[in-house]
């Protein structure tokens, strides 16, 4: 739990840092560990979260969530495609590889 929560308040640090707000309370309310879950908490109307863009792309297009600040300022937080090596050449792998870079250039 320890390392959960630094993690989120590392996050939110950064996040009240890039938008030059000074944080004045310790953090306090739920958190979660799967991205996944905080999407649903968020859109239930817990609250509000830090999640990639590319997994709300669909929810800001619909309307269904809106972002508190253009910023976007957690290069820290960067997600990374990994495979195995040997598996580079597989076609499963590279068009999956194509794809997503061909997705995260936009």
């Amino acid at each position: 739990m320890a390392s959960r929560t630094r993690c989120r308040a590392k996050g939110l640090h950064l996040w009240f840092q890039s938008q030059g707000v000074e944080e004045t309370t310790a953090l306090r309310g739920p958190s979660f560990d799967d991205s996944s879950l905080l999407l649903k908490a968020v859109l239930s109307g817990q609250g509000a979260g830090l999640l990639p863009a590319a997994m709300i792309a669909t929810e800001l297009e619909e309307g269904r969530l809106i972002r508190l600040a253009d910023t976007a300022l957690l290069a820290e937080f960067a997600h990374y495609l990994v495979y195995p090596e040997a598996s580079h050449s597989r076609p499963k792998i590279a068009t999956f590889r194509s794809w997503i870079l061909k997705e995260a250039a936009h």
